[in-house]
């Protein structure tokens, strides 16, 4: 698992969180400049000793400029991606995105009253869905967590539309994907960060969920180390290179 440090930039709240991902996954590039040689650089290495067709290759292309973008347009403060390729030529494909988002303001409103209007904010912030999708929510839950307390989650199967919006690329076909989105408290905040997770796996939904629950199960909030700033969560946390801050 790799563990990486970005920021959330809040005036009283801890300011960064770390977040395990798999080994496996590759950090999105989303500089406007540079993300969409990075991505079909990384397809193609994926693809490289794979019997992978040239339709194949570039649906899947189509697919993570679209997730790259979708990001970008979202301001994700971490997204990173699955592609892999497998010796029969199926695919591995899967997405996850951190957001901050805020409430509206009512200071007498619970998590789970707070959970819906903060995953509607960040799905339809650049989100490219279809307008007709078919939207499946199969369970909604505020599950206690170890080192973050309660959070907000969100499972269930959505019709995504994927590919991009520009003109260069098109747009791709309306498929199911699974999603977990995990609301997790910014602590001494009214924000929240989202931690979107999505696969078109569906025969593999309940491993990918696992596997979505651990990615947000990870995130520990980190307090600047000069401050000595406690983050509520009872964590302990360490300084780390490589730190943005939004």
């Amino acid at each position: 698992m790799m563990s990486h440090t970005v920021g959330t930039a809040a005036a009283a709240a801890p300011r960064h969180f770390t977040m395990d991902l798999p080994d496996a996954w590759w950090t999105f590039d989303l500089d406007p400049g540079t993300r969409d040689a990075s991505v079909r650089r990384y397809v193609e290495e994926q693809a490289r000793g794979r019997p992978v067709g040239r339709a194949l290759l570039d649906r899947v292309v189509r697919m993570a400029h679209g997730a790259v973008r979708d990001a970008a347009a979202r301001r994700a403060l971490r997204a990173a991606g699955l592609v892999m390729f497998l010796p029969e030529g199926s695919l591995l494909f899967a997405t996850t995105v951190v957001t901050r988002v805020a409430p509206p303001a009512d200071p007498s409103a619970d998590l789970a009253e707070l959970l819906l209007p903060v995953l509607r904010r960040n799905e339809h912030d650049g989100a490219h869905e279809d307008p007709g999708a078919d939207r499946r929510v199969t369970r909604i839950a505020t599950p206690v967590l170890p080192g973050l307390g309660p959070v907000g989650r969100v499972i269930g199967i959505e019709d995504v539309q994927l590919g991009c919006p520009d003109a260069d690329c098109g747009l791709g076909e309306s498929i199911p994907m699974a999603l977990m989105h995990t609301v997790v408290p910014v602590p001494h905040s009214r924000e929240f960060l989202v931690i979107s997770s999505a696969t078109p796996n569906l025969s593999l939904t309940e491993e990918f969920h696992e596997l979505f629950a651990a990615i947000g199960g990870s995130l520990r909030f980190v307090p600047d180390p000069w401050r000595g700033q406690d983050d509520g969560t009872g964590a302990d946390a360490t300084e780390s290179g490589g730190t943005d801050r939004v």
